[in-house]
């Protein structure tokens, strides 16, 4: 289910990232699958070790700490 989430996410993705220059194709190169996938699995797993109220904030400090979360976080 994950994989077939993360195919379907590529396709979006790809008409947002750099103002839709990229194809699906050359995203999916570009992103390291694995590593998404982690990250995904990561954040599921944080969905059995947190209460629902502290999840949010949780999620968004994990996702800061992730590539980019720096400019992310300060909204750059």
């Amino acid at each position: 289910m994950i994989n077939s989430a993360l195919e379907a996410a590529i396709t979006t993705a790809s008409a947002e990232v750099f103002g839709g220059t990229l194809t699906p194709f050359k995203l999916a190169e570009i992103g390291d699958k694995n590593a998404i996938m982690a990250t995904c699995k990561n954040l599921l797993f944080l969905t059995y070790d947190h209460s629902e109220a502290d999840l949010p904030v949780i999620v968004r400090n994990t996702l800061a700490e992730l590539p980019g979360g720096t400019a992310w976080r300060q909204g750059d």
